[in-house]
């Protein structure tokens, strides 16, 4: 029987979302340079257009959510060792 810690849960969802907050927070040109997928570009457009914060707050949660599915998919790898590149 496999078993995962809550507190290893909780360090992954917090890791995960600083992922994203950072690429949230990258220039849209530098961002422009990682191999996002089509979904998760649109979305980081569409968080840079918005200006209230519940706003962008939600559309962090959204873009969590696409990456969450390309983790599953196995299409996040190569956008965090891009990430890492860069930095």
């Amino acid at each position: 029987v496999f078993r995962v810690s809550v507190v290893g849960i909780d360090a992954l969802k917090l890791h995960s979302s600083a992922v994203y907050e950072k690429l949230a927070k990258l220039a849209p040109a530098k961002r422009a340079r990682l191999p996002l997928s089509p979904d998760l570009k649109e979305g980081f457009d569409e968080y840079d257009r918005l200006s209230g914060y519940e706003a962008k707050r939600r559309q962090l949660q959204y873009i969590g959510r696409l990456m969450r599915e390309a983790q599953e998919e196995g299409t996040l790898q190569p956008v965090l060792d891009a990430l890492a590149i860069m930095e």
